[in-house]
């Protein structure tokens, strides 16, 4: 046993010379190794000599100094996981002895980065959670849901966990980044999760106006529950989705849900819609809940909204039937109020609007304030005139509007009683 003291005392200061001559990982390993032998003799009672114990000395500070050169190049905290050396074997634990970087002095804040960024990350994702269950999440909302978690909780299980940081300090070696830059390197990645997730819940209002439109088309198509379902999914990603509140109202007065309804028109009137003006205002015309007080001063705002819209409703296609409707719905509260010469002049403008070539294809109900106006005139006993506005809201007048057929049948009774006849369009 004596003789391989020399023996293993000379291969570990040749290992250490072969390292200083080109370093490698795997003549670190050499060097570490090679240092273990020699330990091994020693613990089996060797004695070293007085020369070899200065040598050995300067051998070990020698290593020492080794140690920024080696730490890049070898997994020290790997390399202990799997060996478990006792603590008298240092040279396992180089990369603890190696002087903090001038960088390191400012670990503390980058820490502090990463809490701050993991604080509003869980905030950002539960509120993203939150919105998207609120309505139902739906394909589209469970996928996004998915991906987000997955990621927070692999980017939780490398920071929160003992085996993760391991696994990610294991990575940012793999990828040669310094030790010095790991606690920017782990401040990134908790960034780029942050990024990621606020952009996710800055694009929320855009997910929102997807599900809108994708109850307009479901709605459009008859299938009202999955346009309700959306169009409440819209809402709760967005709750100022002024759009989706009214297309919900809508639909729920097609339900024939007026109090829904009305809950949904009152939102839409903050985002001053101006078809939502109109239709609240008609709801307090049904014999449900009539106040022809309230609709006329809903409709008049809402004529002097859509003035302001004129060119953005234009576009959309959307300013005559709405100009018509708010025209229309004022003369029928005027003619619930008995205020029937003010009733004539918004009647009159709605059937105006109906003569513009690019109206036709938008107003859907044109039958409507003709009917409206045959009452104002036959209110004002003005019989021939109400004939007439009586034959053309018999004329244009649709069974598949409630309103219209009910007046229809007034109007056909009105013209047979005069002995004129019923011809429709």
């Amino acid at each position: 046993m004596r003789d391989r003291l020399p023996q293993s005392f000379q291969h570990y200061r040749q290992t250490l010379q072969d390292w200083q001559q080109e370093a490698s990982a795997d003549r670190a390993l050499a060097v570490l190794k090679a240092r273990d032998a020699l330990q091994a003799v020693l613990d089996a009672g060797i004695t070293p000599g007085i020369y070899t114990l200065q040598n050995l000395h300067n051998l070990d500070e020698t290593l020492r100094q080794q140690v920024t050169a080696m730490t890049p190049l070898v997994n020290f905290a790997a390399y202990r996981r799997s060996l478990s050396p006792p603590a008298t074997r240092w040279w396992w634990s180089l990369d603890e002895l190696q002087p903090p970087h001038r960088r390191d002095r400012r670990d503390w804040l980058y820490r502090g980065g990463q809490v701050l960024l993991w604080t509003i990350s869980l905030g950002l994702l539960g509120d993203i959670i939150r919105r998207f269950f609120l309505g139902g999440p739906g394909v589209l909302g469970v996928s996004a849901i998915a991906f987000s978690s997955l990621l927070t909780l692999l980017n939780a299980r490398s920071e929160l966990t003992e085996a993760g940081q391991e696994g990610f300090d294991d990575l940012l070696k793999t990828l040669k980044v310094p030790s010095h830059w790991q606690e920017e390197a782990k401040l990134c990645a908790t960034g780029l999760l942050s990024l990621f997730l606020l952009g996710l819940w800055l694009s929320l209002p855009t997910i929102s106006n997807f599900y809108n439109r994708l109850g307009i088309a479901n709605a459009e198509a008859g299938r009202l529950g999955s346009a309700q379902q959306n169009y409440q999914r819209a809402i709760a990603l967005n709750p100022d989705n002024v759009d989706a509140h009214y297309n919900l109202g809508t639909l729920h007065e097609d339900l024939q849900q007026f109090e829904q309804a009305q809950t949904q028109y009152a939102i839409a009137l903050q985002g001053d819609v101006p078809q939502a003006y109109n239709n609240l205002g008609r709801l307090y015309l049904l014999p449900a809940q009539t106040d022809p007080g309230a609709a006329v001063a809903l409709l008049s705002a809402g004529l002097e909204v859509l003035v302001e819209q004129e060119a953005e409703l234009k576009t959309k296609g959307e300013f005559f039937s709405t100009q018509y409707n708010l025209y229309k719905n004022l003369g029928w509260a005027r003619l619930q109020q008995g205020r029937y010469e003010e009733a004539k002049f918004p009647l009159q403008a709605a059937i105006g609007a109906t003569q513009n070539p690019e109206a036709a294809a938008e107003i859907t109900n044109p039958a409507s304030a003709h009917c409206l106006l045959a009452q104002v005139e036959a209110q004002q006993g003005n019989q021939t005139a109400a004939l007439k506005s009586w034959a053309e809201c018999y004329r244009l007048g649709k069974s598949t509007n409630p309103d219209e057929d009910l007046w229809g049948f007034q109007a056909c009774q009105q013209l047979t009683e005069s002995n004129q006849p019923c011809v429709k369009d």
